[in-house]
C-alpha cells in the first residue's frame, strides 16, 4: 500500500512581495557595507598619519645615507690628498684599480641598468650603462651619447624614458631620426675639430645647449676618452653635466706603467669638480689583460655629489 504526498499549490510572490524582498536584500547589503567601511577607516591611517609615515621612512633613509656618506669620506680623502708623483709606477697602478673598484655608496639612492645585450661570442653581458635617477628630471632629461655601434638599447630606454637623445658615431650608418627624440649624427667626439669629428663644446653650442643641463653623457670611444676628459675638465664644459659614463680602456697602459699617474692625475680632477664615483663595471666579455691580471677595460659612472650633500 503505498500514499500519496499532497503538494502545496505554488504561488509566485505578488509585486508587493517582491517589493519587500529587495527592501529586505537591500538593507542587509547597506548594513553590512556600512561596516566594512566602518573597519576599514578606523584600520586606514589618516593624513596625518601618512605623512608622519612617511617622515619617518624618510628620516631612516636620511640617517642611512648619511652613514654611507661617513663611510665614503676615507676614500674621497685618499684619492684628492694623494700625492701622484710621490708614487711609483707599480703602486699608481694598483691605486687606480682599487679607487675606481670601490664606488661611493652615499651619492645616489637609485642606481639602475640601461640597455645592453648578450654578446654570444664573449658569453657576456656587455653595452649597459648604469644611471642614477636621483638626478634625471622630466622633462628636461638630456643625454648624449658618444659610441653607438649599432646597439641603440641604451639609447632606446633613454628615449622611452622622456629624455632627449644626441647620439654620434662617425663609424657607422643610421637614419638622423629615431624613436621620439632621439636625434643620430655621423660626427666623433675629439678634442680639435676635423672632417668628421668635432669638440664636445662645439657640439653643444651647435645644439643650442649652452645654457641647459646635459643629465647624462655617455662616451664609448675606445681609448678617446682619457685623451678628451682631461679637455673637458679644462675648459669647463662639464659645468652643465650631471652625469658622465666612460669605458676606460687601460691595456696600452701596462706597456707604459707611468701612464697611470696621469689617470690618477684625471680622477684627482673629477673629484675637485665635486664628481663621485658611483658605479663601476668591469668589461667581463674581454677578461683580464696581460700578465698583470687587471679588468683593464671597465665601464665608471661619475655623478655631481649635489641630491645627498646637504646630510
Amino acid at each position: 500500500m503505498s500514499s500519496l504526498i499532497k503538494l502545496k499549490p505554488y504561488f509566485p510572490p505578488s509585486y508587493f512581495q517582491w517589493i519587500g524582498i529587495l527592501v529586505f536584500t537591500f538593507v542587509i547589503y547597506s548594513e553590512i557595507v556600512s561596516r566594512h567601511v566602518s573597519v576599514d577607516r578606523e584600520s586606514r591611517p589618516n593624513g596625518d598619519d601618512l605623512n608622519a609615515s612617511q617622515q619617518e621612512k624618510k628620516t631612516n633613509f636620511e640617517a642611512f645615507m648619511k652613514l654611507m656618506r661617513k663611510s665614503d669620506e676615507r676614500l674621497v680623502t685618499r684619492l684628492v690628498d694623494l700625492n701622484v708623483e710621490e708614487l711609483s709606477d707599480s703602486v699608481a697602478m694598483d691605486t687606480v684599480y682599487q679607487l675606481v673598484a670601490q664606488p661611493l655608496q652615499g651619492v645616489c639612492r637609485t642606481l639602475k641598468r640601461f640597455g645592453g645585450a648578450w654578446v654570444v661570442v664573449h658569453n657576456a653581458f656587455d653595452g649597459d650603462k648604469f644611471i642614477c635617477l636621483d638626478q634625471i628630471r622630466e622633462p628636461n632629461c638630456l643625454v648624449y651619447s658618444f659610441g653607438i655601434n649599432n646597439e641603440w638599447s641604451f639609447e632606446d630606454m633613454a628615449d622611452h624614458m622622456g629624455c632627449e637623445v644626441f647620439a654620434y658615431d662617425h663609424t657607422i650608418e643610421a637614419p638622423e631620426k629615431r624613436g621620439k627624440q632621439i636625434f643620430f649624427f655621423k660626427t666623433g667626439v675629439a678634442t680639435e675639430e676635423t672632417t668628421n669629428l668635432d669638440t664636445l663644446e662645439n657640439l653643444i653650442t651647435k645644439n643650442g645647449h649652452k645654457n641647459r643641463t646635459i643629465s647624462y653623457l655617455k662616451a664609448d670611444i675606445e681609448g678617446e676618452e682619457l685623451v678628451s676628459l682631461p679637455q673637458w675638465i679644462k675648459n669647463g664644459v662639464l659645468d652643465g653635466v650631471d652625469q658622465i659614463a666612460l669605458e676606460f680602456h687601460l691595456h696600452t697602459h701596462h706597456e707604459q706603467k707611468h701612464r697611470f699617474k696621469e689617470v690618477l692625475t684625471v680622477l684627482q680632477d673629477m673629484y675637485k669638480l665635486n664628481f663621485r664615483i658611483v658605479s663601476y663595471e668591469p668589461n667581463t666579455a674581454m677578461g683580464k689583460w696581460g700578465t698583470d691580471q687587471y679588468y683593464s677595460l671597465f665601464e665608471i659612472v661619475f655623478m655631481k655629489d649635489n641630491v645627498w650633500n646637504y646630510l
